[in-house]
């Protein structure tokens, strides 16, 4: 084990009503609670300008808080009156340009810094072993590959023995194939390492790779935080649901607690509906509609060639859009289709944008 704190059941970082303001009208960190505990890979997610970037940064020391406490392996490190500087911090960052020192090269750039100690030559090759750098020690950073200048960057960073590793979007910079070989990388020495990681990023695919839990934020505050299954299929807005993946909301009116009357029809389900004030929406995505090639109510807007698949959206009788996905090119623009639900999918239903239950088409549904 490369990385150790005195209590492996404490949260290794704690923020309590963390929160930053540049001004009034400018708040980026909006009083967020959040816990990650030891060899915990906890992604924040989200897209630009929605603050995880300024969290990180509070996490670091490298932005100071406006109100909240912060502690990082069991020391208080920020609260009114209180800065630790992130040099005392016990915090290893890794930026999206890798900051090496064009002038040192993969030797001395991973041991800046260090005190030259037996203990920590030890260190260091452990190091090197983990990441794999043995034989680039003498190269300098304009001779190296991305990936190789990203496994620099992290093992510049991991050897110092940080409590805590901070990423900020350190492969937005690479190309698609190498970004995916490098992440596949950077989890399995951090997993091999037990070392607590923050990884901010915008990209879903790599969040849902790379994380243990995912914290998607929007607008300075956390609007989920949980496993990447649960983000994925039971999301708790409807902002993590249209982030994650196309998603399509349609109405639903409760005839009775067992059956829903909605656009594409009526739909009986196991688990009775709560019928109480407010705006009650289905949510759909590709995955859990079936669509037939007949002369029904909704159209083919629009046919995208991926590779691997087709993507077509279809337009309901009432206009909102939806993506479904085929491996074949079967259907044409203003193709006249049908649109239903597929049974064995759980039935999420929200209340006023946020997550209110789950049930399924019962048996005897006629849908």
């Amino acid at each position: 084990m490369l990385n150790q704190i005195s209590n492996e059941n404490l949260p290794v970082i704690r923020c309590i009503g963390i929160g930053k303001s540049y001004s009034e009208a400018a708040e980026a960190v909006q009083n967020i609670d959040l816990t990650v505990n030891h060899g915990e890979i906890l992604v924040l997610l989200g897209p630009s300008g929605c603050g995880k970037t300024t969290l990180l940064r509070l996490i670091a020391g490298f932005e100071v808080p406006t109100n909240g406490t912060l502690s990082v392996g069991g020391q208080l490190v920020s609260m009114p009156g209180t800065f630790v500087k992130p040099e005392n911090r016990k915090v290893g960052m890794v930026f999206q340009d890798y900051a090496l020192f064009p002038h040192l090269n993969v030797e001395k750039n991973i041991k800046f810094g260090l005190d030259k100690t037996n203990k920590s030559d030890e260190r260091v090759k452990k190091i090197l072993d983990l990441v794999g750098l043995n034989d680039l020690l003498e190269r300098m950073p304009n001779e190296l590959s991305g990936g190789e200048q990203q496994r620099t960057a992290l093992a510049r960073a991991l050897v110092p023995n940080p409590t805590v590793m901070l990423f900020d979007e350190p492969l937005s910079n690479l190309d698609a194939t190498l970004r995916i070989k490098i992440r596949a990388e950077i989890k399995e020495i951090l997993k091999q390492a037990q070392v607590t990681t923050i990884f901010v990023t915008h990209d879903k695919e790599e969040a849902l790779f790379l994380a243990d839990r995912i914290a998607v934020m929007n607008d300075g505050k956390i609007e989920q935080i949980d496993s990447p299954e649960q983000i994925y299929n039971k999301p708790s807005t409807k902002f993590v649901a249209e982030f994650m993946d196309p998603a399509t909301f349609i109405d639903i009116r409760i005839e009775d607690p067992h059956t829903l009357i909605t656009e594409l029809g009526t739909i009986g389900v196991t688990d009775p509906v709560d019928s109480t004030n407010g705006n009650l929406q289905l949510l759909l995505r590709g995955n859990n509609i079936i669509l037939s090639a007949d002369n029904g109510p909704s159209t083919v807007d629009s046919v995208e060639f991926r590779g691997s698949h087709y993507s077509y959206t279809i337009k309901l009788a009432s206009g909102k859009l939806i993506v479904y996905i085929s491996r074949e090119n079967v259907l044409e623009i203003s193709q006249s289709v049908s649109v239903s639900i597929d049974r064995t999918h759980p039935l999420h239903i929200y209340k006023n944008g946020k997550y209110e239950s789950t049930t399924m088409i019962a048996p005897c549904s006629k849908t």
